[in-house]
């Protein structure tokens, strides 16, 4: 599963929880460690304008 992020860090639990209640309700049983990957980092001049690439792995049935 994979989400977006943008903003300061502060934001990115609340994100999280999104993408977990998302998860619960349409049934998808996340698996493992969640990975977060800059998007624009190295162009991004401020914070507020950072973008984070959350991924969580999936159980396939």
């Amino acid at each position: 599963m994979r989400g977006f992020y943008k903003g300061n860090w502060e934001g990115l639990p609340s994100r999280y929880e999104e993408i977990l209640a998302f998860a619960r309700k349409e049934g998808v049983e996340l698996t493992g460690f969640s990975y977060e990957m800059g998007i624009n980092e190295n162009v991004a001049d401020r914070v507020e304008d950072y973008i984070v690439q959350i991924e969580i792995p999936v159980l396939m049935p």
